[in-house]
C-alpha cells in the first residue's frame, strides 16, 4: 500500500493541476485530461507508430533482411489485449504523458514556436530529449559508450520529435494526444518483435518527410495557433499585465 502510495500520488497530482484555482495553471495542464478538437487525432496518434513499427518489420521480411522469426508474444487472446493495455496505461500515465509530454511538448514547444518553426522546434527538444534518457539506458545496459548508438538515437528521435510535434500541433496544442502517440510506441516497442533499425529509421524518416511537406513545418505557426505560446499568456503566468494598468 505504501509503495502503491508513493508511486501514484505524484501522478495524481499532476493531473489534479488540471483543475486548480490557479488560471495560468488549470490553462497550461487542461489539455492533459481532455482533447481540443476531434477525437480522431487521439485515434490516429494510438495507431501511428505501433502502425509504422510493424510495416517496417513486414518491409524487412519481405526484402529477406534478418527478422525476429522466433520471437513469441508473451500470451494470446485477451490475456495479450489486458497485457497490452497495462502497459499501454502503465507509460502513458506514469512516464509518457505526466512525466515527459507535460514538460517537452506541453511547455518547451509552444514557447519554442513562438520564436521558431515546428520543424525546428522539434529539433531542438531532440537534443534534450535523447541525453535526457542517459540514467535509463544506463541501467538497461545500453552500448552508451559508443558513438554509433548515440548516432542512431538522436536520428530516431528527431524523427519521432518531429511525429509528435505535428500531432500536438493538429490536435490543438493537446498534452494528452502527445503522450498517447508517446505511449503508443513505447507499447509497440515492448511487444513487437525486435525491430531492423535501418529499416526502421527509413520507414520513419518518409513518413516525418510526408507529413512535414503536407503541413510545411518549416514556415512558423500563427500566433493565435492554440499550440504557440503568445506573449499575453507569458506576461499573465509571470504575473504582468497584459496592458498598461491606468493610474486612479
Amino acid at each position: 500500500v505504501g509503495f502503491t502510495l508513493a508511486a501514484v500520488l505524484p501522478v495524481a497530482f499532476v493531473i489534479s493541476m488540471a483543475y486548480s484555482r490557479i488560471p495560468a495553471v488549470r490553462s497550461y495542464v487542461s489539455s492533459l485530461i481532455c482533447l481540443r478538437g476531434n477525437c480522431g487525432w487521439a485515434l490516429l496518434a494510438l495507431v501511428s507508430m505501433p502502425g509504422l513499427i510493424a510495416l517496417s518489420i513486414a518491409v524487412s521480411r519481405l526484402s529477406g533482411r534478418p527478422a525476429a522469426d522466433n520471437f513469441q508474444l508473451p500470451a494470446t487472446g485477451l490475456a495479450l489485449v489486458g497485457l497490452i493495455a497495462v502497459k499501454f496505461l502503465y507509460q502513458m500515465f506514469f512516464f509518457n504523458a505526466t512525466g515527459e509530454e507535460l514538460g517537452w511538448r506541453g511547455f518547451a514547444l509552444p514557447r519554442l514556436q513562438s520564436l521558431t518553426s515546428p520543424l525546428v522546434a522539434a529539433s531542438v527538444i531532440a537534443l534534450f530529449w535523447v541525453p535526457w534518457h542517459f540514467f535509463l539506458w544506463r541501467a538497461e545496459g545500453r552500448a552508451i559508450s559508443s558513438l554509433n548508438f548515440w548516432g542512431e538515437y538522436y536520428v530516431v528521435h528527431i524523427l519521432f520529435s518531429v511525429i509528435i510535434v505535428w500531432f500536438y500541433n493538429r490536435s490543438q496544442g493537446s498534452i494528452l494526444v502527445a503522450g498517447i502517440t508517446h505511449a503508443a510506441a513505447n507499447t509497440a516497442f515492448a511487444f513487437l518483435p525486435r525491430i531492423d533499425l535501418p529499416i526502421f529509421i527509413a520507414t520513419v524518416a518518409i513518413a516525418a518527410l510526408l507529413i512535414t511537406l503536407t503541413d510545411k513545418m518549416w514556415k512558423k505557426l500563427p500566433p493565435d495557433h492554440r499550440a504557440v505560446q503568445r506573449p499575453t499568456q507569458i506576461a499573465a503566468r509571470q504575473g504582468i499585465p497584459p496592458d498598461p494598468v491606468p493610474l486612479r
